[in-house]
C-alpha cells in the first residue's frame, strides 16, 4: 500500500471512530496494516451513509442521503402537523427520527397519540414557570438531553424567547396558516376570509425572535372562492399544511442550503 493510500485509510478510520456511535460500525474498521483499496472505499461509503464527509473527498455529493436527524416537536393541542411529520419519518420520506414531543398544555391530545406511537413525551406547562425564558430553558434542556438537532413547532401556541432561538440557530421550523408576510399571528384564516382576499394558504419558515417572521422555506396557495365558510377554508388549508411541512422538512434535511439575506438558497449538485 502506498503512503498516500495508507494516510487516506488512517484518516477514514479515524473519522469513523470519531463520528459513529454504533459499536457494530466501529467494529467493522479493519486494522490499518492490512487495509486494501477496496476496504478504504468501503470505509468512505460508511462515512457517506452516516451523513459525514471527509475534506477534499472527490466523491462527495451534497445531495446524498444523510444520516437521520433527531427531531423534537412542540405542540399545544391535537398536533395534526406533528402526526404528519411522525408518519413521514416512520415511512422514510423524511430522513429523521422524532426523539421527543413536548407540550406546554396538560391534556393536549397529541401527547397521547405520540406516546401510543412509542415516542418519548413531556408536558411542561408554561404557567408553572416564572417567566417565558425560564420555561424555554426547561424545554431546551429536555430537547438537548434527548440529542435533538432540529425543532419543529406544530401548533405550538407560544412565542419563543431569543434565548430559545439562539439555542437552535436556523434549526427551528414553524408552519403558519397564511401566505406570510400577510396575516401573521392568531386567527389568520379568519382574517384572510374577512379581508376578502382571493388566495390564502400556508407557509413554512425558519423561526427567529419575531412573530411569524423568519426566512420562508416553502408556501402553498389555497383559493378562497370555492369554500362556503371560514371553517371550510380552514380545513382546506390544514390539509395543505400537512403536505407542505413534510416537503419543506425533507428538502432542508436532504439538500445543502444557505441563507442569502432572507432567502434560502439551495446548492446545486456539482
Amino acid at each position: 500500500m502506498s503512503y498516500k493510500t495508507r494516510t487516506w485509510s488512517a484518516q477514514v478510520a479515524q473519522s469513523v471512530e470519531q463520528w459513529t456511535e454504533n459499536p457494530r460500525v466501529r467494529g467493522s474498521i479493519p486494522r490499518l496494516g492490512t487495509t486494501s483499496k477496496t476496504e478504504v472505499a468501503h470505509l468512505r461509503d460508511l462515512i457517506f451513509c452516516m451523513g459525514k464527509t471527509v475534506e477534499r473527498c472527490p466523491r462527495y455529493n451534497p445531495l446524498m442521503t444523510k444520516a437521520k436527524v433527531k427531531l423534537g416537536i412542540l405542540i399545544s393541542g391535537r398536533g395534526s402537523n406533528m402526526k404528519a411529520i411522525v408518519e413521514a419519518c416512520e415511512s422514510g420520506e423524511v430522513p429523521a427520527t422524532v426523539e421527543r414531543v413536548i407540550s406546554n398544555r396538560q391534556g393536549a391530545p397529541g401527547i397521547d397519540w405520540a406516546r401510543d406511537r412509542g415516542i418519548e413525551c413531556r408536558v411542561l406547562p408554561h404557567r408553572d414557570f416564572e417567566s417565558r425564558e425560564a420555561h424555554d430553558r426547561a424545554v431546551v434542556g429536555d430537547l438537548k438531553a434527548a440529542g435533538v438537532q432540529w425543532v419543529c413547532l406544530a401548533g405550538y401556541m407560544r412565542l419563543l424567547s431569543p434565548w430559545f432561538v439562539e439555542a437552535f440557530p436556523q434549526r427551528i421550523l414553524n408552519i403558519h396558516p397564511s401566505l406570510l408576510p400577510a396575516f401573521p399571528g392568531l386567527n389568520a384564516q379568519t382574517l384572510a376570509w374577512d379581508y376578502g382576499v382571493g388566495w390564502t394558504g400556508c407557509t413554512v419558515h425558519l423561526v427567529d425572535a419575531e412573530l411569524d417572521h423568519g426566512p420562508i422555506v416553502g408556501q402553498q396557495a389555497v383559493p378562497v372562492e370555492p369554500y362556503a365558510s371560514v371553517d371550510e377554508l380552514q380545513g382546506a388549508i390544514l390539509k395543505q399544511e400537512h403536505l407542505l411541512y413534510v416537503r419543506a422538512l425533507r428538502r432542508l434535511l436532504s439538500q445543502e442550503w444557505r441563507l442569502d439575506g432572507r432567502r434560502i438558497v439551495y446548492c446545486q449538485p456539482s
